[in-house]
């Protein structure tokens, strides 16, 4: 692994991810200038919440550093082009959301809990009488255009089914059920309506340098944390081995 280095962070985003791969930290920061709004609309469809979808966002771009970084990109798992990595931070920043909107529901079970409700300042409609899950799948396979196998692997509860769950869910939001219709067409107006709605919501500004640098402390820390594991492992297998291994030191 090539350590992280700064450098000039010019160029198209396909270049820039490029450099990024290579630990370029000016070029991830670049990409998340560029990117970060993008990826927090798409977490906006399940958090309804502008400030837990830019942290959803975050993290997302935080995740992006560790796999390119760890090489976890590697074969059809990486993103070839910027797009893909649209598609790959969109994704990733919608699960971080449910995973937050778990965490706020853990919290607010306990009395007093203090943490206010997320609300949208904007009326997300028929949007705020779904769950979670249900509003993820809409920001898959809808918002962000993954094909239905990849929603259906990503999701914990809609294995079986996904295609008519969409369409159940698109004519829900829309309220509407024309029989015959195209699915296509009215995940397509859905997704207009959806745009149309984000675009209402100003999001909170980042500063990217700083998600650029702890990203790169968390990739730091993790390196630090498995070499501390090795040593761990390596010490605790001399001590477990010591009665087999110290009586050929005293022979000698």
């Amino acid at each position: 692994m090539t350590h992280p280095r700064p450098a000039a962070a010019n160029g198209s985003p396909d270049e820039l991810l490029a450099r990024a791969e290579a630990g370029d930290v000016s070029a991830f920061a670049r990409l998340v200038r560029l990117r970060h709004e993008t990826v927090t609309r798409a977490a906006l469809v399940v958090t309804l919440d502008a400030a837990a979808a830019s942290l959803a966002a975050t993290e997302a771009f935080g995740q992006a550093w560790r796999a390119m970084r760890s090489g976890a990109w590697s074969g059809s798992r990486r993103p070839r082009d910027a797009d893909e990595l649209d598609r790959w931070l969109g994704a990733a920043a919608v699960h971080e959301g449910v995973r937050l909107l778990e965490l706020r529901s853990a919290v607010n079970s306990y009395p007093d809990a203090g943490v206010p409700p997320i609300s949208a300042p904007v009326d997300p409609g028929p949007l705020s009488g779904l769950d979670a899950d249900d509003r993820a799948l809409l920001a898959l396979a809808v918002w962000l255009g993954l094909p239905a196998r990849d929603p259906a692997r990503a999701s914990r509860r809609h294995q079986a089914g996904i295609e008519a769950r969409l369409d159940h869910l698109v004519a829900a939001v829309l309220g509407e059920h024309p029989a015959g219709d195209d699915p296509l067409e009215g995940r397509r107006r859905l997704r207009a309506r959806l745009v149309a709605w984000s675009a209402a919501l100003p999001v909170p500004q980042v500063d990217p340098d700083r998600v650029a640098r702890v990203a790169l402390a968390a990739e730091v820390h993790q390196r630090e944390h498995r070499v501390s594991i090795a040593i761990g492992f390596v010490a605790g297998l001399a001590v477990a081995t010591y009665p087999f291994w110290a009586p050929l030191l005293v022979r000698r």
